[in-house]
């Protein structure tokens, strides 16, 4: 699963079913197969269906449970013995317990359920999405939502081979984890019977009903389609080109062959996530698989790749080997996505993904203390969200630091054994960590435990002793933050330079303080060789200050992004001042490396969100013109045939902060005279360079142009331009457009998984973050209402407050009311309050400094 937070989509929630905890099933009645029979029509509201599971009792039993959600059970008959009359009770999370008149001895028996239900219009179960005048049917079971569409064993742990046969009109399409065996049409509809899976947990079924548009996947060992709602299927052809080249890839890596009879995609055009890894049948945003190779931007094309690579990696790791319980989930996704980088890196380095850093944004979260272990006990649905985000990040970071120390062909060669020994079953992490230190002769079980079963991570700071070096750990905390101290285990490689020649030093530190020895007149040390540890670290000023300045002659380029990442957290750390920040990121803005001026402008969006004052920013726009204006003038306002991709990937972002933070103007002349192309002839390049031109027009856009472009946002049929013309349509300047936007959002001509893009854009300023918390509070019941049960809890993390400890009170007195409170809130608000007080301290402390600094440079 690809996350993709803040999507919400439309339904009725609720809310006390999220207070329910995990009551996990008996282990004495197995499920040993599976027979589903479903009656789908998309343009009716409700459906029917029966199932027939194969029990195994252990020992004699009177009663058993399963799961059905907002199901009505007609009939409930369990043969192979005399159970007499079968009672049965159903809690808020869809736990069904039923209780025999009569106790039956061990044994296998059948269970025959037949039931209706209604369509689920929040994108969770088996959901109804309308296109035009369309329908679709679509499922999304995972995290425990199988329950909504059949009774089923819904937990990961029960994993056994499932039959689907679905039953549909005439004129549509039905989709499932399997090929079709047989397929026979009476009275209007078709019946398709799907082949018997493969051992599956209920989580990875999946079923998709319509009038799909198709194109084949060629190039694959297995049959493999695309199918898109209509009209859509021209957009399917660039992912069906990349499709094989990233599966072949796969195969190599993990020795074997893809484990399934099929490989189906589906671009969904209502879906809470990125993607979903149901077993042959994968599940897409349609706005990240199609694209149009006319108008895609490159980072498009690496999104879409990714997301494919991360979905198939599933397929071995997740699905042919699946977690027991919920409390792995986090290892599902970190592998996935490390393993989506390194297929990225080998196939396709066009993309430079090896220079991105996806340790840096979790390190900003995890540092606070009111995250949790990314490896922990799971009790109830928000225990699976909260930090669901960080696993990825952080734990691919783990992953990659492993591998690293460990060697890559130890890795693999350990991930070969624990497919081989688990297939077609579940394991644990502990089975993972295992074979790494069986392949490998290390004990790797130390590293990842101290990382992933405690949270927060190391400050390694590394001094001068003498002829040695002492290098030692404490945790990193923001400054004006109080916690225990820890001590992790940690893969070093120390990069030195002694006589102007280049070493590198390996050891594992897990003491609070070690000396070693780097030889005699060592010129500098970089405590973070490569760029790839999950660590921050230090060096007194004098040393930290040489390797800043001779970083285009001593480091890499990811080492590069990595030492402005590190600032960036020694800003927080108070370990530097904020003058002094902002002097290294004006240097660093005239790298010649795409990627680092990249990572520049994020560290300067720290700087515009969390240490700027009024007074400062028209000082800080001013600044920003200076020190980025160059590089745009040195590539281009406009594409040029034969650039290289990442010149192509920043140039939107350049325009985006001259034009709408420095006001730049050439760069407001250009985009206005783009929004006056593009209303006339639509779009005619990359569709995020066309947002980035659109929204700095809009921010001194009228009533006029917010209209055209809300009747180009209704016509469009393009998922890409859709997402490029709401991100516009939430970047007017006046308050009263914004309203208007946030208010469309509420509308049903706006797809409810959309919503957030207004949110994210409309609190992109200081204004704006007002006007969006207005909204948000008043609101809160409507977009409550219609966002995704597992949403509900994470609503307070999205009320935008910025560093404003008067919005951060707010915000608790209002979610804190036993009306909104939900399980999970007060996690929210926990992690809301050190983000505010963060934000807030670092403004206190760095304002002043930063001011300063602006105003010497304006004279």
């Amino acid at each position: 699963m690809r996350a993709i937070f803040l999507l919400l989509a439309t339904g009725v929630l609720s809310l006390s079913a999220m207070a329910e905890e995990f009551r996990q099933l008996d282990r004495s009645i197995l499920p040993v197969e599976q027979a589903i029979q479903l009656r789908l029509d998309p343009f009716q509201d409700d459906f029917s269906g029966e199932t027939t599971i194969r029990l195994k009792a252990l020992e004699p039993f009177s009663n058993f449970a399963l799961h059905a959600r907002e199901l009505d059970l007609d009939e409930v008959k369990l043969s192979g013995g005399d159970p007499g009359e079968i009672e049965h009770s159903v809690d808020e999370v869809g736990r069904v317990d039923f209780r025999l008149e009569n106790e039956l001895p061990a044994g296998e028996y059948d269970l025959a359920i037949s039931f209706k239900g209604s369509y689920n219009r929040n994108s969770v179960g088996l959901y109804k999405t309308e296109v035009g005048e369309d329908a679709y049917l679509y499922t999304q079971f995972e995290m425990q939502d199988a329950r909504r569409a059949f009774p089923c064993f819904d937990e990961p742990v029960f994993k056994f081979p499932y039959q689907m046969t679905l039953t549909v009109p005439d004129a549509m399409t039905a989709v499932s984890n399997t090929p079709v065996t047989n397929s026979q049409s009476e009275d209007g509809w078709t019946t398709a019977e799907f082949a018997r899976t493969k051992p599956l947990s209920s989580y990875h079924l999946a079923v998709a009903v319509g009038e799909f548009d198709s194109i084949e996947m060629t190039g694959l060992d297995v049959p493999g389609r695309i199918y898109t709602t209509k009209g859509q299927a021209h957009l399917a052809r660039t992912a069906a080109e990349y499709t094989p080249k990233i599966m072949a890839a796969l195969e190599r890596y993990f020795d074997r062959p893809y484990p399934y009879a099929k490989i189906d995609f589906l671009a969904l055009p209502e879906f809470p996530f990125g993607a979903m890894e149901n077993v042959g049948a994968v599940t897409y945003r349609d706005d990240i698989l199609l694209v149009d190779p006319a108008t895609a931007s490159p980072r498009d094309l690496a999104g879409m790749a990714s997301v494919i690579a991360h979905e198939l990696a599933h397929m071995w790791y997740g699905n042919l080997v699946t977690m027991e319980w919920w409390n792995d989930l986090w290892l599902n996704e970190a592998f996935a996505t490390w393993m989506a980088r390194k297929i990225m890196n080998q196939e396709y380095p066009e993309f430079r993904l090896h220079l991105s850093l996806p340790q840096t944004r979790a390190m900003v979260s995890d540092a606070r203390p009111s995250t949790r272990p990314i490896r922990r006990p799971v009790a109830s649905e928000a225990d699976i969200l909260d930090g669901l985000g960080l696993a990825y990040s952080k734990g691919m970071t783990i992953l990659g630091m492993v591998e690293q120390w460990i060697g890559e062909e130890a890795f693999q060669k350990a991930m070969w054994n624990y497919l081989e020994e688990h297939e077609f079953a579940n394991a644990k992490a502990d089975d993972l960590w295992g074979a790494l230190a069986d392949a490998s002769g290390k004990d790797v079980r130390s590293v990842l435990a101290s990382y992933l079963d405690q949270s927060g991570f190391p400050l390694i700071e590394v001094a001068p002793k003498g002829p040695a070096y002492t290098v030692s750990q404490r945790r990193f905390l923001n400054a004006g933050v109080e916690a225990e101290n820890r001590t992790w285990t940690t893969p070093l490689t120390l990069k030195y330079s002694v006589d102007g020649e280049v070493r590198t030093h390996r050891m594992i530190l897990d003491e609070p303080s070690e000396t070693v020895s780097l030889g005699e007149d060592v010129e500098w040390v970089l405590p973070d060789a490569g760029g790839k540890g999950y660590y921050r670290w230090n060096l007194p000023p004098e040393q930290l200050k040489s390797v800043a300045e001779n970083a285009a002659t001593n480091l890499s380029d990811r080492e590069r992004i990595a030492l402005l990442s590190n600032l960036s957290a020694l800003l927080d750390a108070d370990q530097i001042t904020g003058g002094d920040f902002l002097a290294v990121l004006s240097r660093f803005a005239g790298d010649p490396v795409p990627e680092v001026l990249d990572e520049v402008m994020d560290q300067l969006n720290k700087v515009h969100d969390q240490m700027l004052t009024d007074q400062s920013r028209d000082a800080f726009a001013a600044h920003v013109g200076r020190i980025l204006k160059p590089a745009l003038t040195s590539i281009g306002m406009q594409p040029r045939d034969g650039e290289p991709l990442a010149v192509a990937n920043i140039r939107p972002r350049l325009v985006t902060w001259l034009g709408r933070i420095a006001g730049d103007p050439d760069v407001v002349r250009e985009a206005k005279a783009y929004a006056r192309r593009y209303f006339a002839n639509g779009l005619e390049d990359d569709s995020r360079l066309a947002r980035e031109w659109l929204r700095v027009a809009a921010k001194t856009g009228d009533e006029d142009m917010f209209e055209r472009l809300q009747l180009a946002y209704e016509r469009t049929e393009i998922p890409d331009e859709r997402s490029m013309l709401l991100a516009t349509l939430a970047s007017f300047g006046t308050g009263q457009l914004r309203l208007r936007a946030l208010d469309y959002a509420l509308t049903d001509a706006v797809r409810p998984p959309d919503m957030a893009t207004v949110v994210v854009y409309s609190a992109a300023d200081p204004e704006g973050e007002q006007i969006v918390f207005d909204w948000m509070l008043e609101n809160y019941a409507t977009i409550a209402g219609k966002a995704p049960p597992f949403m509900v809890p994470l609503i307070p993390l999205y009320t935008p407050t910025s560093c404003d400890v008067g919005k951060l009170e707010k915000a608790q007195a209002f979610f804190s009311d036993e009306s909104r409170k939900v399980e999970g809130t007060e996690r929210s608000l926990a992690r809301l309050e050190d983000t505010v007080m963060d934000c807030h301290r670092l403004r206190e402390r760095t304002a002043d400094d930063v001011a300063l600094f602006l105003s010497a440079q304006g004279t």
